[in-house]
């Protein structure tokens, strides 16, 4: 992530088994989902993940603004505001969005 005034958080919906080999690094540390069970972490940490079954893995993502005491709060939000105009963010969202499109006329 841009900046660090967002948290992500993971549900985990359906993952496949055996469960180990789905997975998520964040920074130096790795977890594996569970269903129904939550994860959240600071998205300016790097990470990735793995699924090496042949399953599915669904995960419910939702980024949301980290807490913070009343003046720093107003200035985190107009930082999550403005990060939205930064050209990376901007095109990720573009891509975002043409993956979405091949998604959906496949189906």
């Amino acid at each position: 992530g841009p900046f660090n005034g967002v948290l992500r958080y993971h549900l985990g919906l359906i993952i496949p088994e055996p469960k180990e080999k789905c997975r998520i690094r964040v920074h130096d540390q790795f977890n594996e989902w569970d269903e129904g069970k939550s994860l959240i972490f600071d998205d300016t940490y790097e990470h990735e993940v793995w699924n090496d079954t042949d399953g599915f893995r669904v995960v419910l993502f939702v980024d949301f603004i980290r807490p913070l005491k009343f003046l720093f709060s107003l200035f985190n939000k107009l930082m999550v505001f403005t990060t939205a105009y930064i050209p990376a963010v901007q095109e990720a969202s573009q891509n975002q969005k043409k993956w979405e499109k091949q998604f959906y006329k496949k189906k």
